[in-house]
């Protein structure tokens, strides 16, 4: 399944930017796998929430977040991945990241999120521990 997000933004300059942050679910054994493209901001991280949500609700559900294509990640996005990991440590199912590069990876580092090393793997790494 794809998801598009087609966000429009107004700069001080008032030169309209356009975003799209897209979703991909694949459902890959008894994992749900999100690949993220583009910049995880405000209105892109509201709509990760909502496509996520469901699945962290399901006891001894696995999610992998794959951020390989992640430009950028703002403050409003990392407060929804922590509210994210919250939500799955409360439900009882496991959500892990890969793929972590470049500013991204740096950030996380910067703000000791947990498994941090797990995060930097690569998504076929990440995908044999939770398939075990």
């Amino acid at each position: 399944m794809l998801l598009f997000f087609k966000i429009k933004f107004n700069h001080w300059n008032n030169l309209e930017v356009e975003r799209i942050m897209k979703i991909e679910l694949n459902s890959l054994g008894n994992v749900y796998l999100f690949t993220l493209h583009g910049s995880l901001d405000y209105t892109a991280s509201l709509k990760l929430l909502d496509a996520v949500t469901p699945h962290i609700g399901i006891s001894g559900q696995k999610i992998l977040l794959d951020f390989s294509e992640v430009s950028l990640v703002n403050s409003m996005g990392y407060v929804m991945l922590l509210r994210l990991l919250k939500a799955s440590q409360t439900n009882g199912s496991l959500l892990k990241f890969c793929n972590l590069q470049g500013v991204t990876r740096e950030s996380f580092e910067l703000m000791r999120f947990d498994d941090f090393k797990q995060a930097t793997s690569s998504r076929d790494e990440v995908l044999k521990t939770l398939q075990a």
